[in-house]
């Protein structure tokens, strides 16, 4: 496991011009979230299995933001999305959560054997974002699974700011509100797509 990047706020940036809340990056602060690339080995007890099969999110509370084939890269990948020999996840958890989930993918590893040489360090492409849902958003009263957010721009909602309150990992049927700030892992041309898209201003 190589730890790529703390999301700090230096890391978070949000899509627009209207200035937001900052509530949830104090929360990403102190749940020390953070990207990580995991390699994946040829006897690793994952390959061959689809991300909805392994369901690394409820077990492990960790988001697979990204996987690296070759030099394909597959960003916000879909439950569909099977995982093969020397894939390179990236994941999006705390340190708790990743020595966790490294445990497991890596539980049937064969002992012994060789060390392979060390990589080059991924800098993943996605990052963290926000934007804030317009009161004439065409995203109000859709909830993050109707809104086909994650399928039509392979983008990942993470979390929500309401009022006073902040939403970690929320669940899809979830219903969007005026106001609310989106936090969304993806690609930034994608993320700023949809902000366009959703707020009216394509």
């Amino acid at each position: 496991m190589r730890q790529l990047s703390n999301c700090g706020a230096a890391n978070i940036s949000r899509v627009g011009n209207r200035n937001v809340k900052s509530r949830f990056v104090n929360k990403l602060l102190d749940k020390d979230l953070h990207l990580a690339d995991f390699e994946i080995k040829q006897e690793y007890p994952i390959v061959g299995k689809t991300l909805k099969e392994l369901d690394f999110r409820q077990r492990f509370g960790v988001n697979v933001v990204k996987i690296i084939r070759g030099k394909n890269r597959i960003n916000i990948p879909g439950g569909e999305e099977r995982i093969y020999p020397f894939d390179h996840l990236i994941v999006l958890g705390n340190d708790k959560q990743m020595l966790i989930f490294q445990r497991h993918i890596e539980e049937r590893k064969k002992y012994g054997q060789k060390k392979s040489e060390e990589n080059d360090v991924i800098i993943p492409e996605v990052s963290i974002e926000q934007f804030q849902i317009e009161p004439y958003s065409k995203l109000i009263g859709k909830t993050i699974k109707t809104s086909h957010i994650r399928d039509n721009f392979d983008c990942l909602v993470v979390g929500i700011e309401r009022g006073e309150s902040s939403i970690m990992d929320p669940d899809i049927n979830l219903v969007f509100a005026p106001y609310d700030i989106i936090w969304v892992v993806g690609e930034h041309d994608k993320i700023v797509k949809l902000n366009k898209l959703w707020n009216g201003e394509a």
